[in-house]
């Protein structure tokens, strides 16, 4: 019987022709000829966060694309029916159009809620969320036996009276932190592709409970994500969120994983896992010498989240008695050529399999795990290094190891996929795998942050200098440390957001004698690197008259953004800079909005006045 795909009506794009269309689901993706026009009935084929894939049977328009179902808040797409508030970010993506409409029926049938709180970055919801915190007690810890001492629990089984999921997902221990960028994007998953919810701004205090293993703070009493360190940009421009009074003291892993996900090997037979992160929570389970953990994100005082909602475990030794130390968090070039994510997925599997059989997880199976990891890694370095010898993608793309869309990703990512696929293939076709593990677990790698772009071109970019995406209705801009709004395509800084007032307004980049300045609409001369005005332009004289201090050049810590936003300065006279300002932007692009000079942003991250 055939399965109705869901069903999406498009609202927005009124007065436009329609909304954008995509080939791809990145957004740098190129976009088609056509817009698809509102009013347009389509079918979904598949969904990442808010970005939809989907088919036109038979109304005008593309016949085929990608397209943002809303953008800062705003449906430009409406679901129709039971298809109402599906999320799909917990599920993989579907492999074709049969699969995704297979996907999308069971998904309809399960309700969700839309959340409408807003966010308020200010320090009266800081002292609310930690009084709910601290005054809701553990669903966990309801649960506990009397007497857990008195309770005999083998590795690897659950202690008698303790649900099977009572697996407690918010720390009571919170940390305060506060914002040094000019403004930070909160994001309703730890990954860049992730919806925008909100935006704090410059001296806002946040409070926080857990931060993953590649930098994104948890935000407690409120919805969202932040990022906390720009790794691997230019030194100097990486801290987003300082944290105040140690807040990351207590971390049971502070090093950098690039995957967003690292491994750890369990050196003795007492290692327990919590329901939640507490020594006073029930045990779960024990873990033996030789297992491995998988582990996304820590509390701020040191307990490890493991993957697959196992539970927690203690990452410092003051949460253990000494007989059941024995936890090494293995290094993060230890894992190259590899997707912990597939891998985390393969001992899951092992273990449900040994706990349907009522069976534990022995040093056989433990040894059987870390040879699939071996021969999968050699297979992944042998595949991409042919790759590479054959100048060309046909290998990879006719083999089905990656897709198109992968092998435009840093060289890293692309090994992880490849990793993956072969992981799932000898796990199908391999019978000793095929008999331990079973059916792989369905998994959503998440995407890692991106890579400083002179390892992959050796010049200056967006992410080399620090600077993040910063949404609007039309589309996004790119936002530097202290507040300068770029426009992605071109690198042309096109304005500064005003922290203080939630306000953007344009800019000019000029030069005058040896020195690179902005200008703004009142003439203002404005310092490069902070920002500041600091003098008045006579256009009459072609003069800076001072309003403070004069200033000989800028810093040498503003070279990397310079460097960025200037491209051919030096090539330019006194005073003009082109025309990069905001009313010059294509309203209608979604990588190149366009404002008024004085756009205020209402609320959280919305504008008032775009074009």
């Amino acid at each position: 019987m055939a399965v109705a795909l869901p069903r999406w009506r498009v609202v927005g794009g009124e007065g436009k022709g329609g909304i954008l269309v995509r080939s791809g689901r990145e957004l740098s993706s190129s976009q088609l000829d056509d817009r698809l026009p509102t009013g347009a009935i389509v079918e979904e084929l598949e969904r990442h966060g808010d970005r939809l894939h989907f088919h036109n049977a038979e109304g005008p328009g593309p016949k085929e694309g990608w397209v943002s179902t809303r953008i800062s808040g705003k449906d430009l797409l409406a679901p129709l029916g039971a298809t109402d508030g599906l999320s799909d970010r917990s599920k993989p993506p579907p492999t074709s159009a049969a699969a995704a409409a297979a996907a999308a029926s069971v998904a309809a049938k399960k309700s969700s809620k839309t959340s409408k709180e807003k966010l308020d970055g200010g320090r009266s919801s800081a002292a609310k969320a930690v009084q709910a915190i601290q005054a809701k007690p553990a669903e966990a810890e309801a649960t506990a036996p009397q007497s857990q001492s008195q309770t005999k629990i083998s590795p690897g089984s659950r202690p008698p009276g303790v649900a099977k999921h009572a697996v407690q997902q918010v720390s009571s221990y919170l940390g305060t932190f506060e914002v040094v960028r000019a403004a930070c994007p909160v994001h309703e998953e730890p990954h860049m592709e992730a919806p925008v919810l909100g935006l704090k701004t410059r001296g806002t205090m946040l409070l926080g409970c857990e931060v993953t293993v590649n930098g994104w703070l948890k935000l407690a009493g409120e919805r969202g994500w932040v990022l906390s360190t720009v790794y691997g940009c230019t030194p100097g421009l990486e801290q987003a969120l300082h944290p105040v009074k140690g807040a990351f003291d207590s971390l049971a892993e502070s090093s950098y994983h690039p995957q967003g996900m690292l491994r750890a090997e369990v050196v003795s037979d007492n290692l327990p896992v919590h329901a939640a992160p507490s020594c006073d929570s029930p045990i779960l389970s024990y873990r033996r010498s030789g297992d491995m953990l998988f582990a996304q994100s820590q509390t701020l005082d040191g307990w490890l989240r493991l993957d697959h909602q196992e539970g927690w475990v203690p990452g410092l030794q003051h949460h253990l008695r000494p007989e059941r130390s024995g936890l090494r968090i293995l290094d993060a070039f230890e894992d190259e050529d590899m997707d912990l994510w597939a891998l985390s997925a393969a001992w899951f599997a092992a273990r449900r399999r040994k706990s349907a059989q009522s069976t534990e997880m022995t040093s056989a199976d433990f040894q059987q795990l870390h040879n699939l990891a071996r021969m999968t890694r050699e297979g992944t370095r042998s595949r991409y290094t042919e790759h590479i010898v054959s100048g060309g993608p046909e290998l990879l793309l006719s083999s089905g190891l990656v897709t198109e869309a992968q092998l435009s990703q840093p060289p890293a990512w692309i090994k992880q996929c490849i990793f993956g696929e072969l992981l799932r293939r000898s796990v199908q076709q391999l019978q000793p795998f095929r008999d331990s593990i079973g059916r792989l677990p369905n998994y959503v790698r998440i995407p890692p942050l991106p890579l400083a772009e002179e390892e992959q071109t050796g010049s200056m970019g967006f992410w080399s200098s620090a600077c993040l995406p910063f949404e609007f209705e039309a589309g996004p801009l790119m936002m530097a440390p202290n507040g300068l709004l770029l426009d992605p395509r071109s690198c042309e800084p096109i304005g500064r957001f005003l922290p203080q007032t939630r306000e953007a307004e344009s800019l000019t980049l000029m030069r005058h004698d040896e020195d690179a300045f902005f200008l703004n609409a009142k003439k203002e001369i404005l310092d490069p690197l902070s920002l500041d005005v600091i003098g008045l332009w006579d256009e009459e004289k072609s003069v800076i008259r001072p309003m403070s201090t004069n200033r000989e050049g800028f810093d040498d810590d503003v070279e990397p953004l310079i460097h960025l936003i200037s491209g051919s300065v030096e090539d330019q006279q006194e005073c003009t800079r082109g025309h990069a300002r905001f009313e010059d932007l294509d309203d209608e692009a979604e990588l190149s909005p366009g404002f008024n000079k004085s756009s205020r942003v209402d609320g959280v991250t919305d504008v008032d006045a775009l074009d």
